[in-house]
């Protein structure tokens, strides 16, 4: 597993810990985020804040923002940026070369395709298939 984090070295991921809440990532191991289906790639930027569930995978070359969420089963590929406080639910899958704007949501099994672009503050609801830019403040269903 790759090092992960910003240059100040202030990197701070929660995961869910059940009985306990969020518990910092620093507080676990290698083994435990195993356990829990997590794997993150390498060169990976996560910002201060930054909740991960459950058997998420998370690809090389890979920038997420402070604040941000991801849910269970997410995937999430190669050179993807995520920018702050964007929110990504449950089975979600988010191809190559995607970025997603600050603030923008992304719902339970949605597909981002390779190259597309989430500006901020969209919502790309349940199910959605994002297959190129979608423009600023707009919601997207099917």
């Amino acid at each position: 597993m790759a090092a992960i984090g910003n240059p100040a070295g202030n990197t701070m991921i929660y995961l869910w810990k059940e009985g306990i809440g969020f518990k910092p990532y620093q507080e676990t191991n290698t083994v435990e985020l195993r356990r829990r289906g997590i794997y993150i790639g390498k060169r990976v930027s996560v910002g201060h804040g930054v909740i991960i569930n459950n058997r998420v995978t998370i690809g090389d070359d890979v920038s997420i923002g402070n604040g941000v969420s991801i849910g269970e089963k997410v995937r999430i590929g190669d050179n993807v940026s995520i920018g702050n406080g964007a929110y990504v639910e449950n089975g979600v899958r988010i191809e190559a070369d995607a970025v997603i704007g600050r603030g923008a949501k992304v719902g339970k099994n949605a597909v981002v395709g390779k190259g597309a672009c989430i500006d901020p503050g969209i919502h790309a609801a349940e199910g959605s298939v994002v297959a190129a830019a979608l423009p600023e403040k707009e919601e997207v269903y099917g």
